[in-house]
């Protein structure tokens, strides 16, 4: 089998290895065949494979290639469609059980463009009944899982094709938007989501103004230039559309160039309450659109007009389906047909002549801008099986969520959902443009550029501080949240092994090494300020509930396959300095001290800082500190000496919060000057000058090469299964080998 980077390359580039005979359609269909065998059953992302039809379609993909015929844009790309969307041939059940037994006959337009340009169907994805849930739950089919966090929603309704995307289990994905349907699994699934403009793809030749003209198909992919890429290949229109927009030049270029300077305005503003992760998100990239040279202002359009119309759209197009089984509905879409049933062709005139009164109204805020920014969502993914339980409750409940998705159906304005920013739980926060009408062209660049500054592709190294991450899961969770059959605590060894399952599924690393302290025990400098944890313990000692668990995440690795690093008489930031000019490419450096802020001065390294406790695994970067205070990346180490900063037990300087500490790095620069300022007065200059010592400098330790590369498969199997029995980590153990067994690429650079 080939390579298992293939899986989560870009559609693009995959492309381009296939017409270059670099890579054959059937080797990356089978593995992406393989790794919806090993990795679906848990996220339910696909709920109908075509394997017949795409291995004829590989096939007939490679022979053109062989003939050197001239071949479509997606020639041998295996992509996913919508279960609501129809593939002839197939069953064609709108996710409901009321159609289980029905056959498309044809194509709907998008799917038959797809084929037309190579594309090779892997399967249909997840969806709720009729799409209208922003979660996939339904009825038919089983919830489609989060892949960042499995309890959670992946979003919807084309829940199944962002899972499926974030997955690496296809190369990019047909969805369908009519509130917010592509763009919500967006968000929530950490990758690319684009909603074109009315009229761009035909909703032919089944559907004339499919919910209204709301509706439209797009594309979920990794990147902005795929998500261009697949709308080049969808696009077009048949005779008779109701609308559509002409494609002037294709979009693929407008995603692989610089936008020129724009007017972006942005706004936060809502019907429902924005969580503040959301809204910092939102401030944070539109003070780094300013810094780029676009002229940014706050604007104040008005989102929330368009709620009960959409409500009497959503409802008459269910009304004006063909249902006889009504107690096989969903329950909401059973209120809603009964309501439909009460809505007369006068009423949805109506409706229709104020949808477009005001989503011209709104429209004219674009004579001002080029591009809006907004939130995706509300809020990042819930929890499965919390949201719209209640169905008299449940449209105000969605709407809600998606305050900043619906209007742009109702206006036909392409908008685009980017996965820059993420929560302080660890979850994705898409960030949305809207573009003019037609004017794909302007988001595609800009989110280019977005996703150039922010966001991170696969790191050639990524080296763990293991002694620092072991105690921050260790405090960050409740000795009695998890124990061993025996009744030992287990709570660090479940919070390391989740953390760096996390971390390999976020960050994609080609080579993973732990570094350790001597036996793991970090050398407390208590003499310096007392705090919670100092409090506790005495120099290179462990908590007693911790002391055992070490060895078991050893035992872990080891029987995993993972290097593991340390030299006698050194810490683990010594380690990693010492590793440092033996490798080549871009590092990431992974802990929950300071000390290793100021080891880095290399652009291509990047130090990440863990948040505590099991909600709190994800890492805060450079990029992230930037965005999230304002300040250089590489102040962060000053900024919480201010602050305060609990993983070194350090209170912070009274009376100074985190708003004043970014205040004055910024004014100041560093300590020495925010010192010399005079600013913080005699105590807490003699404050500052005792915190500064826990950064004491790295030392560099006798250390070899690593070996570069990281497990596909655990080294002793047996092994690993006795130790998940003994101690009860079968989960989290599943977890990390499952992530490290996902992209596999190849072996990371040494000097």
């Amino acid at each position: 089998m080939i390579d298992e980077a293939w899986a989560l390359k870009p559609a693009l580039e995959q492309a381009r290895a296939i017409a270059a005979k670099q890579l054959k359609p059937g080797d990356l269909v089978a593995l992406y065949y393989d790794r919806i065998a090993r990795i679906d059953p848990e996220l339910n992302s696909y709920v109908l494979l075509t394997r017949e039809l795409a291995e004829s379609q590989a096939t007939a993909a490679e022979k053109r290639i062989a003939r050197g015929e001239s071949t479509g844009l997606l020639n041998g790309v295996p992509i996913s469609i919508k279960e609501t969307a129809a593939l002839a041939g197939y069953r064609n059940s709108l996710a409901s059980l009321v159609f289980e037994k029905s056959m498309a006959q044809v194509d709907s337009f998008a799917i038959g463009r797809l084929k037309e340009e190579g594309a090779v169907i892997l399967g249909k994805t997840n969806a709720p009944e009729f799409g209208t849930r922003p979660v996939t739950e339904g009825p038919m089919f089983p919830p489609a899982r989060n892949p960042i966090d499995r309890t959670r929603t992946a979003g919807g309704s084309s829940g199944g094709a962002a899972a499926a995307v974030a997955a690496g289990l296809c190369s990019l994905a047909h969805g369908g938007d009519g509130g917010g349907s592509i763009r919500i699994p967006a968000s929530c699934c950490g990758v690319v989501g684009l909603k074109p403009s009315r009229g761009r793809i035909s909703s032919g030749p089944l559907l004339g103004e499919d919910w209204a003209g709301l509706a439209t198909s797009g594309v979920i992919a990794r990147t902005v230039a795929d998500v261009a890429l697949g709308l080049d290949a969808m696009s077009g229109h048949l005779p008779g559309d109701p609308y559509w927009a002409e494609t002037e030049q294709p979009f693929l270029p407008a995603a692989q160039r610089q936008p020129a300077a724009l007017r972006i305005g942005w706004t936060i503003d809502a019907a429902a309450e924005v969580d503040p992760d959301v809204a910092t998100a939102v401030e944070s990239i539109a003070r780094a659109l300013a810094r780029l040279g676009h002229a940014v202002t706050r604007v104040t359009p008005d989102l929330g007009q368009f709620r009960p119309l959409i409500q009497t759209l959503a409802v008459t197009a269910v009304g004006a389906l063909p249902i006889e089984r009504t107690d096989l509905l969903d329950p909401l879409n059973r209120l809603m047909l009964e309501a439909a049933s009460s809505s007369t062709a006068v009423s949805y005139l109506q409706t229709l002549t104020q949808l477009h009164q005001q989503a011209r109204r709104l429209i004219a805020t674009w004579d001002q801008i080029d591009v809006l920014l907004t939130p995706t969502l509300t809020y990042p993914a819930p929890k499965i099986g919390t949201l719209g339980q209640n169905v008299e409750t449940a449209s105000a409940e969605f709407l809600d969520w998606l305050s900043f998705t619906h209007p742009f159906n109702c206006t036909g304005q392409p908008a685009i959902s980017l996965p820059l920013a993420t929560s302080t739980s660890g979850l994705p926060i898409g960030i949305q443009l809207v573009g003019r009408p037609r004017d794909e062209y302007s988001i595609l660049s800009l989110g280019a550029q977005l996703e150039a500054k922010f966001v991170s592709m696969a790191t050639d190294w990524l080296l763990v501080d293991g002694s620092s991450v072991m105690f921050r899961a260790f405090f960050g969770i409740p000795v009695t949240a998890f124990k061993a059959p025996d009744g030992q605590p287990v709570n660090a060894v479940r919070g390391f092994l989740d953390m760096l399952a996390r971390l390999v599924t976020d960050r994609k690393p080609r080579a993973i090494v732990v570094a350790t302290d001597e036996d793991w025990r970090p050398k407390f400098r208590v003499d310096v300020i007392p705090s919670y944890k100092t409090a506790r313990l005495e120099r290179g000692n462990m908590p007693p509930e911790l002391e055992p668990q070490e060895p078991i995440i050893r035992d872990v690795l080891a029987a995993i396959g993972v290097e593991v690093v340390g030299s006698d008489g050194f810490e683990a930031e010594d380690v990693i300095a010492s590793l440092l000019p033996k490798i080549q490419g871009k590092v990431e450096i992974v802990t929950g001290d300071r000390d290793l802020f100021a080891l880095v001065r290399d652009p291509d390294v990047c130090v990440l800082y863990t948040q505590q406790g099991i909600g709190r695994l994800l890492v805060v970067d450079e990029t992230e500190v930037e965005r999230r205070y304002a300040i250089p990346g590489r102040s962060y180490g000053d900024f919480a000496v201010l602050r305060g900063d609990p993983s070194d037990g350090l209170p912070g300087v009274p009376g100074v919060g985190e708003k004043t500490a970014a205040q004055l790095v910024r004014r100041y620069k560093d300590l020495d000057g925010i010192i010399a300022s005079g600013r913080l007065g005699e105590a807490g200059n003699a404050y500052v000058q005792q915190a500064r010592r826990v950064g004491v400098p790295v030392g560099f330790a006798p250390v070899e090469t690593p070996k570069g590369t990281r497990p596909s498969k655990a080294r002793d199997p047996q092994r690993l299964e006795a130790l998940s029995e003994t101690y009860g980590i079968a989960s989290p153990v599943e977890r990390l080998v499952r992530a490290l067994a996902g992209p596999a690429p190849t072996p990371a650079r040494i000097r």
